[in-house]
């Protein structure tokens, strides 16, 4: 892969991390690495899934072997495996390319032919999942093109210097803006024995193990991404943003 075109990709690394993350409801983060060669490429073929996206004039060729699937999908069979890659390709080749429009065609192991490998630069790709490390390959290709250096290959926009990364994870996840996801506050919590739960009556109060005007924590899809305090709003109860967890110390509810 040419020098220019592998910048650009390492710079949308937070852009890969982030789609992925959002489809799959935990946290991911994903690292460009170096260049597999080609005898890599083809020897993986017999035992990888293989998935082509093409998005922006550009083909993505995305290779997974099957026990790596077999990993990232609780082992969950082959309809498992289909689906866990269209939304990786998907993900991977909007992030790249920023295209929405995409056509995507899987092949399990074996099946594919080996002329889909033609033009292409490939590149290694690490997505890192529960603190597991898995590799993917991924082959970049103009449609209809040939090894053409330079980054016209990935066609992908230019950055905006001036952006925060931020905002430009922001913007290749516009896609996903009318998705609703579920927002919990946790007042706090307390461990039960059975004897105890079992006496609980009209009228019993529960102490929690949270202190009055200590923050509390909220969850989105139950994983936690900030603390804030209570408010009232009109005889409803709201919650005031006042810290935003870093994605390293988020947490699963009820952990």
């Amino acid at each position: 892969m040419s020098s220019e075109t592998l910048t650009l990709a390492r710079e949308r690394e937070a852009l890969v991390s982030e789609a992925i993350s959002s489809t799959l409801g935990t946290d991911v983060h994903v690292s460009i690495g170096g260049q597999p060669t080609d005898a890599d490429v083809t020897a993986s073929l017999d035992s990888s899934y293989a998935s082509v996206a093409t998005a922006a004039g550009t083909d993505f060729l995305i290779l997974i072997a099957s026990d790596t699937l077999d990993q990232l999908t609780a082992g969950d069979g082959p309809d498992a495996h289909s689906q866990f890659l269209q939304q990786v390709t998907s993900d991977i080749a909007q992030a790249l390319s920023g295209a929405e429009n995409l056509s995507i065609q899987i092949s399990s192991p074996g099946e594919i032919n080996e002329t889909v490998l033609d033009a292409r630069e490939y590149v290694e790709l690490t997505l890192t999942k529960d603190g597991a490390p898995h590799n993917l390959i991924v082959g970049i290709r103009p449609q209809g093109g040939t090894a053409d250096a330079g980054a016209a290959r990935l066609r992908i926009p230019e950055l905006d210097p001036t952006a925060s990364p931020s905002s430009a994870a922001h913007d290749g996840l516009g896609l996903l803006a009318d998705v609703e996801v579920d927002v919990t506050v946790e007042l706090g919590r307390r461990r039960l024995p059975i004897n105890e739960l079992l006496t609980l009556t009209r009228g019993s109060i529960i102490e929690l193990d949270k202190l009055v005007g200590e923050p509390l924590e909220v969850y989105v899809n139950n994983r936690l991404i900030a603390d804030g305090e209570a408010v009232v709003i009109d005889e409803q109860f709201g919650i005031r943003i006042s810290n935003i967890i870093a994605s390293a110390q988020r947490g699963i509810a009820g952990s």
